[in-house]
């Protein structure tokens, strides 16, 4: 319930401070116009409301995930140093390179299709490859980063998971910026304004998705470990 209404406000707030800088500039506003915005906002009475309170009464009618062992409730004590390969900010730099440089013969030609390009109809295959590519990339790399926690038994590892997988947003931010830095030539800086702002919301929602993807899959590799652990057992 709460991403539900904190995602629409960071793009609403978005919008409309990007309208802000395009009317002081150049008095008038196309960012999102008036009736724009009342669609949009019409769009999530009528669809975005309903479905998040639909979907919260069919997530608490549905019986709790079981797991395979029993917690104890009294906490164990962490380990006292990990190794310098789990360091969080090496494993942050692996976790958001790798998978955009897995993806960066996809992600230049979106680039390049969108900068308008005649081949135009790559832009869809690209995406579709690249989306796909990536979510499995980063699927993978949190399940070996949280194999390899689990090895130095450390257990605190729900919300390192979800920031490691929201890396891949961050430096496909700085790349995707870097580029237009170099290939765009801006007249006003307005331009500058709007392309980072979108830029900035895609990259959001990106980190969303992906931290998302690397907590679920570390998640349910633990619950496979585990089976088979008290199978063993």
């Amino acid at each position: 319930m709460v991403t539900s209404f904190f995602l629409p406000y960071i793009f609403g707030s978005v919008m409309i401070a990007v309208d802000i800088c395009e009317y002081i500039e150049t008095k008038k506003a196309s960012a999102v116009t008036l009736s724009e915005g009342l669609a949009l906002t019409a769009l999530f009475i009528a669809i975005n409301l309903p479905a998040n309170f639909i979907g919260t009464v069919f997530g608490y009618k549905m019986a709790p995930i079981e797991t395979p062992t029993k917690q104890s409730r009294m906490p164990r004590e962490p380990p006292k140093g990990l190794p310098w390969f789990l360091n969080f900010h090496l494993m942050s730099i692996i976790s958001g390179c790798v998978p955009i440089f897995v993806i960066g013969f996809e992600l230049y030609q979106i680039l390049v299709c969108i900068k308008g390009s005649t081949y135009i109809y790559l832009l869809y295959w690209s995406f579709y490859v690249g989306f796909i590519v990536f979510l499995v990339v980063v699927a993978q790399i949190s399940i070996m980063q949280q194999y390899l926690l689990m090895c130095y038994e450390e257990y605190r590892w729900w919300w390192r998971c979800w920031a490691l997988g929201a890396a891949p947003g961050v430096f496909g931010f700085l790349v995707v910026g870097n580029y237009c830095l170099l290939a765009l030539t801006a007249t006003q800086y307005t331009t500058v304004i709007v392309y980072a702002a979108i830029l900035g919301l895609l990259c959001f929602c990106l980190s969303l998705m992906s931290g998302t993807v690397a907590l679920l899959s570390s998640f349910l590799f633990n619950l496979h470990i585990f089976k088979q652990t008290k199978r063993e057992d």
